[in-house]
């Protein structure tokens, strides 16, 4: 009697065993790239539409839905059918969807 509990104690070890050479654990390499972290300011004139490129540089403000006034700004519609007044300085205001209206002052 102890033989035949002995044989199928002796299989199950050598299937243990045997199975173990094939079970690993997941691991994950990276390896060391060229990230790094850049940081840079964000302005009027980083922010300037292709079609204001030949006055970017000079833009100095940034104005949402608002009216301008003497600076060089880059004005912003806030939304569809927009009223977008530059007063003076030299300005590129861009408009959104829908019927917007460009007043440019004396700039």
């Amino acid at each position: 009697m102890k033989r035949l509990l002995v044989l199928p104690v002796v299989a199950l070890l050598l299937v243990v065993s045997a199975s173990g050479g094939f079970a690993s654990s997941a691991s994950n390499t990276v390896t060391a790239g060229r990230a790094s972290r850049t940081t840079a300011a964000i302005t009027a004139s980083t922010l300037a539409p292709a079609a204001c490129s030949s006055i970017a540089a000079g833009l100095t403000v940034l104005r949402i839905g608002v009216s301008g006034n003497n600076s060089n700004e880059l004005i912003l519609a806030s939304g569809a059918g927009s009223t977008l007044n530059g007063s003076g300085g030299t300005d590129c205001m861009v408009g959104e969807a829908g019927n917007d209206v460009f007043n440019g002052g004396n700039g």
